[in-house]
C-alpha cells in the first residue's frame, strides 16, 4: 500500500509512486513484415486500381461477383445446412452512396478511433473489440485498408492466415434494416405524410440505419466495410460470429497471441509493469469473463451482469495509466453503450475535484459510449481472461512446418511421443514458438464431433529437464500454444501430446443400481462415455494390474501412458547410440572379407593409380557374399570370385554369349518404391544399432536377390555406350539405383543416404544419369508416399463419393503447424518426427 500523507484540507491522500516509463520500442511495429506482405499490397493495389479504371470506362460501379450480398445473399449469410447467421438478411442492400449524403471513409482531418465502432445485429463482438485495439496503434488500422476507389465503390484490405497475407476485394453494397417507403402501412406512411423523400431523409440516409457494425460518426464508413471484408476472408457472415478477440488481432497483424488466466497470474505488480503498461507499444489486450449461470428463480432475466458488464462478451483494453499513484485500465464495449458501473464509473463518487484533472490524462470523456475505467485490481477481479497479442517489427524472421497426423484411436493413453518438431536456431535470439491447429474458421460450419488438446514440452538437445511445458489456456477452445524463451544456438526438440475429446458408444449396459449383473427390461444407462474420462480409467486399471508379473498386457498396452521423461531419455540414447556409430563402426570379419571394389575402382591395394580411387583415400566397396556362407545365414546368394574380381564394365553385352558358369556376376538393377521403403527401414535400424546384424542380412538379401537375363534390345535400335562403356537402352535397367557402402579407411564415420560418393551409405544412379535421393527423415518411419499427380484439364470429381469424403468428420487426425519467431539473420530450422503408426496424409 502507498504511504498517506495529509494534503492541505486535512485529508488524507495516495503520496504517488514513482511512475516507471517502459523504453518505447527501437522500431515501429505494426503489420508483420514477410515477403507476403509486400505482394499482397502490391496485388490489391493493382487489382483495385485496374477494376477502378475499367469501371470508369464502362460508366459503372463496381459489383463483387464473388460475394454479392443483393443477388447471392444465401452465399454471402449463411454456411453449411444448420449454420445460419443470427440476423440477417435485413429489410434492403444499398450503396454506400445511397445511405450517407457525404461518405468518408476515415473521419475528415482525422484517423480512425475506437470511439468510432459500434457492434449491429451480428454476434461478432470479438472481432469489433479486436478492431478496437488496433484502432489505438496510430496508422495501424490505414495500413489495413489498403487500396480503395469510393466513387467506384471498390475497396481493398489484407488480412494474416495460416498461409500468409492474403488481399480481399469487396463493393460497397451494405445490409440496411430499414425497410423500403413502399414496404410500410398506410399508417407508418401517413406520419410521414406520404412524404417519400422525407422518409429517406430522417430514417434511411445515415449510418444508423445499417444491420451489423456501423460507424460512431455518421458519414464514416471503414467499420462495416472492413467487417463486409472480414467476412468475405471467412467465406460468410455466419462463420464470423463468436470468437476470441486475440485470433482477429493476429488476422489484422500478423500478431502472436498469448492468453492468460488472471486467477494464474503470480505477481499482480510484475503484470501490470511487463505486460498491460506496453499496451499499444507492443502488444495489444483484450478481456472477457464466462457468463453468469442462471438460477432458478432467474428465468425471467435473460443476461446477468457484474455491474453493468456481461459475461461471454469481449471487451478491449484501451489503454493502461498509473496516475498518483493508482493504476487505471481504460476499457471499451463494442457495442458503442453499456458501461461499467462500479468504482471509477462515470460519474460515480470516486471522481472527486481532485481526480477529475487526470481525466485529460486518462483520455477520457463522461458519457454512456461504451468507455469506461476501472481499477487495476477491480479489473483483475472482475475479468477472468486477459489476451495478448504481440507485435512484430521488421528484426523478426519466421519458419513454420505444418503436419498431418493421424491419431492413435481412443480411448488410449494421454502419451507424448506422437509427434515431436526438431527445431535448430542459428544464432542466440528471443523466440517465440507457436504451436497451433489449422485454422478451421472458414469451413467450421462442417459438423464436427471432436476436440483435441495440446500440451508441448521444449527440451534443449542433450538436456533431460524441459525449459518450459506449456498447454493451451482454455482446453478445447483455444487453439494454440505459445512459449516465448530466450534461446541459445543449437538444436531444441518440442514434444507434442495429443488428447481428444468426443463420445464413445458404450453398447453394453449397465444395471440401474452399478452393482450385479444386468436385469433384462432394465434401461442402460451411460450408453455414452467422454473418450477422455474412458481413457484416464481404463490408464489406472492397466497401471493397477501391471503389478502383477504374469499378467498379459496384449493391446492393453496402449493405455499405458508414455511419459515425458520416457520420450526424452529415448533421444538421450539415439544420440548416444548415434555418436558411438559415428565414432567406430564394427563389421563382421565374414562382412570385410566379401568386399570387392565396384564398378571401375579397386581398392586400395590395387595397382592402379592413386588417382583412381576415391576423394581423401575413400574407397567404394560393392557388397557380396558367398554361395554357402553369407555370414553363417543360410542366405542364398550369387557372387564373383574373389580370387578373379570382375569389373561392372566387363559385364557380356546381350551380342556375347553368357558362358555358364556356377557364379555369376551381380547386375545393377532397378530399385522399386517398396524395396526403397524397405531399405529406408533397414538402414534406420542400422544407425541407432538396434538389431544391426538383422538389419544387415536383410539389406544383403534384398540387394542380392538374383535378377533375371536382360532382355535383348530390338534389332532396329542399336546400343549406344555411354562414357562408363555400359551399352544404354540394352537393359531393363535404364534408370537404376545402386546400393554401395562408402567407407573411409582411416577414419571410419556415421552411415548416411547421399548422391555423392563420401564416407557414408550412399544410393546413387549410375552415370550420367543426374539427381539424388533425398536425405533420409531422423524418424524411424517409411518415407511418406508421393503425392496424387494433378489431374490434366478442368479438375471436376469424379464421382459423389469424393466430396462427401470431404464433409467426413476428421475425428483421428489433426494438422498442426509449429511457427517458430526469432531475431536473427537466418531463419530456424524445423524438422519433424512422427511415429511409424502415424504417417502423413
Amino acid at each position: 500500500m502507498p504511504k498517506l500523507k495529509r494534503n492541505r484540507s486535512g485529508r488524507f491522500r495516495p503520496r504517488p509512486r514513482t511512475k516507471v516509463l517502459q523504453a518505447a520500442p527501437s522500431k515501429p511495429v505494426g503489420l508483420f513484415v514477410t515477403k507476403e506482405l509486400k505482394l499482397a499490397i502490391e496485388e490489391c493495389t493493382e487489382k483495385v486500381q485496374r477494376i477502378a479504371k475499367e469501371c470508369r470506362a464502362r460508366n459503372k460501379k463496381f459489383r463483387d461477383l464473388e460475394f454479392d450480398i443483393e443477388f447471392d445473399e444465401k452465399l454471402c449469410l449463411h454456411g453449411f445446412p444448420g449454420s445460419e447467421v443470427s440476423q440477417g438478411p435485413g429489410k434492403d442492400v444499398q450503396r454506400v452512396t445511397e445511405i450517407f449524403d457525404d461518405p468518408h471513409f476515415f473521419p475528415l482531418g482525422g484517423a480512425a478511433n475506437s470511439n468510432a465502432i459500434k457492434q449491429g445485429e451480428l454476434g461478432d463482438c470479438w472481432f469489433l473489440s479486436a478492431l478496437a485495439t488496433v484502432s489505438c496503434v496510430p496508422n495501424l488500422i490505414e495500413k489495413i485498408c489498403v487500396a480503395r476507389d469510393e466513387w467506384v465503390g471498390i475497396y481493398g484490405f489484407i488480412f494474416h492466415g495460416d498461409r500468409g497475407w492474403t488481399s480481399i476485394i469487396v463493393d460497397d453494397m451494405l445490409f440496411t434494416n430499414v425497410p423500403k417507403f413502399e414496404e410500410l402501412d398506410d399508417t407508418t406512411q401517413a406520419l410521414y405524410h406520404g412524404d417519400k423523400d422525407q422518409y429517406h431523409r430522417v430514417s434511411r440516409k445515415h449510418g444508423s440505419s445499417l444491420l451489423y457494425a456501423k460507424a460512431g460518426s455518421q458519414q464514416e464508413t471503414w467499420v462495416p466495410l472492413i467487417e463486409k471484408a472480414y467476412a468475405k476472408f471467412y467465406g460468410n457472415f455466419s462463420h464470423i460470429e463468436g470468437g476470441w478477440t486475440r485470433e482477429a488481432v493476429e488476422d489484422l497483424t500478423g500478431g502472436v497471441a498469448k492468453a492468460f488466466i488472471t486467477k494464474d497470474i503470480l505477481d499482480g505488480d510484475r503484470f501490470w509493469r511487463e505486460e498491460l503498461l506496453k499496451a499499444n507499444q507492443d502488444r495489444l489486450f483484450a478481456c472477457s469473463f464466462d457468463p453468469l449461470p442462471s438460477l432458478p428463480d432467474d428465468a425471467g432475466e435473460k443476461n446477468k451482469t457484474v455491474n453493468g458488464l456481461h459475461g461471454g462478451h469481449a471487451y478491449s483494453v484501451l489503454r493502461a495509466v498509473e496516475c498518483l499513484g493508482k493504476r487505471f485500465v481504460v476499457l471499451r464495449n463494442p457495442w458503442g453503450h453499456g458501461e461499467w458501473t462500479g468504482a471509477w464509473s462515470d460519474g460515480s463518487k470516486e471522481w472527486t475535484a481532485e481526480w477529475l484533472k487526470i481525466l485529460p490524462e486518462l483520455q477520457h470523456t463522461f458519457g454512456n459510449d461504451g468507455q469506461f475505467v476501472m481499477d487495476y485490481d477491480e479489473f483483475l477481479h472482475c475479468f477472468t481472461m486477459v489476451e495478448r497479442t504481440y507485435l512484430f517489427d521488421d528484426t523478426w524472421i519466421l519458419s513454420s512446418q505444418w503436419v498431418h497426423v493421424r491419431l492413435t484411436k481412443q480411448p488410449t493413453a494421454w502419451s507424448y511421443g506422437g509427434l515431436t518438431f526438431d527445431v535448430t536456431i542459428p544464432s542466440r535470439s528471443k523466440a517465440i514458438l507457436v504451436l497451433s491447429q489449422l485454422n478451421e474458421r472458414a469451413f467450421r460450419s462442417i459438423p464436427k464431433s471432436s476436440l483435441v488438446l495440446l500440451d508441448l514440452a521444449v527440451v534443449k538437445k542433450g538436456d533431460k529437464v524441459p525449459l518450459e511445458v506449456a498447454s493451451q489456456a482454455r482446453p478445447l477452445v483455444c487453439r494454440s500454444i505459445t512459449v516465448e524463451l530466450d534461446l541459445d544456438e543449437g538444436d531444441y526438440f518440442v514434444y507434442v501430446r495429443f488428447d481428444q475429446s468426443h463420445f464413445v458408444p458404450i453398447h453394453e449396459p449397465y444395471p440401474l443400481d452399478g452393482f450385479g449383473p444386468y436385469t433384462p427390461g432394465a434401461p442402460p444407462i451411460r450408453p455414452h462415455a467422454s473418450s477422455r474420462v474412458l481413457s484416464r480409467v481404463l490408464s489406472r486399471k492397466v497401471e493397477a494390474y501391471s503389478l502383477a508379473e504374469n499378467w498379459d498386457f496384449g493391446a492393453k498396452a496402449a493405455f499405458t501412458a508414455k511419459s515425458l521423461e520416457a520420450v526424452i531419455q529415448q533421444d538421450l540414447d539415439e544420440i548416444e547410440m548415434k555418436s558411438a556409430l559415428a565414432t567406430k563402426i564394427e563389421l563382421p570379419e565374414e562382412f570385410g572379407s566379401n568386399l570387392s571394389p565396384p564398378r571401375g575402382r579397386q581398392s586400395r591395394s590395387s595397382t592402379l593409380p592413386e588417382e583412381e580411387e576415391g576423394a581423401d583415400g575413400e574407397e567404394l566397396l560393392l557388397l557380396r557374399l558367398p554361395e554357402a556362407d553369407a555370414l553363417n545365414s543360410g542366405i542364398k546368394a550369387t557372387t564373383l570370385d574373389a580370387a578373379q574380381p570382375q569389373r561392372v564394365e566387363d559385364a557380356p553385352t546381350p551380342e556375347q554369349p553368357q558362358e555358364d558358369t556356377k557364379e555369376k556376376m551381380i547386375l545393377p538393377r532397378r530399385i522399386g518404391p517398396l524395396e526403397l521403403q524397405q531399405l529406408e527401414t533397414l538402414l534406420n535400424l542400422f544407425k541407432i544399432g538396434f538389431l544391426n546384424l538383422l538389419a544387415l542380412f536383410g539389406l544383403t538379401l534384398i540387394l542380392t536377390t538374383p535378377e533375371t537375363t536382360p532382355q535383348k534390345p530390338p534389332p532396329d535400335e542399336p546400343t549406344i555406350p555411354n562414357s562408363n562403356g555400359i551399352p544404354e537402352q540394352t537393359t531393363p535397367y535404364e534408370d537404376p539405383a545402386l546400393l554401395y557402402i562408402a567407407i573411409d579407411s582411416d577414419t571410419e564415420s556415421d552411415i548416411s543416404i547421399s548422391s555423392q560418393a563420401s564416407p557414408k551409405l550412399i544410393i546413387e544412379p549410375p552415370s550420367p544419369i543426374g539427381g539424388s535421393f533425398p536425405t533420409p527423415p531422423t524418424h524411424l518411419s517409411p518415407l511418406p508416399p508421393r503425392p496424387a499427380e494433378p489431374r490434366g484439364g478442368n479438375t471436376t470429381f469424379t464421382s459423389r463419393q469424393e466430396w462427401k469424403d470431404l464433409l467426413k468428420d476428421e475425428t483421428g487426425s489433426i494438422v498442426l503447424g509449429l511457427r517458430v519467431y526469432t531475431q536473427t539473420k537466418d531463419p530456424a530450422e524445423i524438422s519433424s518426427r512422427i511415429p511409424t503408426d502415424s504417417a502423413f496424409k
